[in-house]
């Protein structure tokens, strides 16, 4: 499981690159591996380093970084992509009064190969479902309304598993169900697996209109499509033991 306190911002300074659980073996974490980091500067920092009123604050670079394994039977190596920005602190010096502005390298990682796991998946679940999921996951880094629009897909593959219709009847002429009247056929199924996919529903809304999904209410939605996915898999006919892959 993450812990939220570091996933929830999205980005990290370099000397305090978090830990993050090895999505093979779930036991060891990935550590950061300092001879791997490489920098790629952009065009425009390259030509404006130049320039006499140049800051590294302008600067808008990439980064990449092996991640591996803390656990001597896994050693799993993981790759880390993202951008560098800068951040200026101003800081006061408690022996002379005076203040000072220190710039500090930030990363915000963007992706992931493989995929980091946010929750644990059920081995299972079918695959489609799995995929789907493994890209919601790397989806969180980049694209916030994507991924909330594939939390959408992935309830939809449920409901499918399910045998909640997709289409109805009215007036003799057959209609294709949305989301919401998939819910009210849910309902007469299950009323709590219900409830709580309407706890998130506001977030599947807000991403089709193209509204700014805060990382940390996307967060909780993924840790909600968790509980759904544990109500639900009770209800697959090849279900057996909850194992990691």
């Amino acid at each position: 499981m993450f812990n939220y306190n570091i996933y929830k911002t999205g980005y990290t300074k370099k000397r305090e690159f978090p830990e993050w659980e090895c999505p093979l073996c779930n036991k060891g974490v990935l550590k950061y591996y300092e001879p791997s980091f490489t920098v790629l500067k952009s065009v425009d920092s390259v030509l404006n380093s130049t320039n006499e009123f140049w800051s590294p604050m302008y600067d808008k670079n990439s980064f990449a970084v092996l991640l591996i394994c803390t656990d001597s039977n896994c050693r799993h190596t993981v790759l880390c992509t993202g951008i560098i920005e800068f951040n200026d602190t101003i800081y006061k010096d408690d022996e002379t009064d005076n203040f000072y502005t220190e710039i500090e390298e930030v990363l915000k990682p963007r992706y992931f190969n493989p995929s980091l796991n946010f929750f644990p998946i059920i081995k299972k679940i079918p695959h489609i479902i799995k995929n789907d999921i493994l890209l919601l996951f790397n989806l969180f880094w980049h694209d916030t309304n994507s991924c909330a629009n594939k939390i959408q897909t992935i309830i939809n593959l449920i409901l499918d598993k399910l045998n909640i219709p997709s289409t109805y009847s009215e007036n003799g002429i057959t209609y294709k169900c949305n989301l919401s009247k998939r819910l009210e056929f849910l309902k007469e199924v299950n009323n709590e697996m219900t409830e709580l996919i309407l706890s998130n529903y506001w977030i599947l809304k807000d991403s089709r209109y193209n509204l700014n999904i805060s990382r940390s209410d996307l967060f909780n939605a993924i840790l909600h499509l968790e509980k759904i996915i544990n109500m639900a898999i009770s209800s697959f006919p090849d279900f057996k033991d909850e194992l990691n892959f």
